[in-house]
């Protein structure tokens, strides 16, 4: 039986986690640096992904391509000293 709350057949986004290494599917204003790690997902399911140049961006899963997965027990970089 089909899902009846579906509304394409396409099959739904990857779900990112923190650790990957994603690139946006959209041209962006820094193609110098189009690879990011996907630090957190928000409380607006939206995924925070920092850039080496650019810094951090936030978006959907259905925005980004996976480059690389996460590597086995990946745990973010500590925050800079204010």
């Amino acid at each position: 039986m089909p899902d009846e709350g579906r509304l394409t057949d396409a099959p739904p986004a990857r779900r990112f986690v923190p650790g990957d290494r994603v690139t946006p599917r959209e041209a962006t204003d820094h193609p110098e640096d189009p690879v990011g790690t996907v630090m957190t997902r928000v409380s607006t399911d939206e995924l925070l992904v920092d850039f080496p140049l650019a810094g951090g961006e936030m978006y959907l899963d259905e925005e980004l391509d996976l480059v690389e997965p996460a590597p086995p027990g990946w745990i973010p970089p500590p925050p800079a000293p204010a």
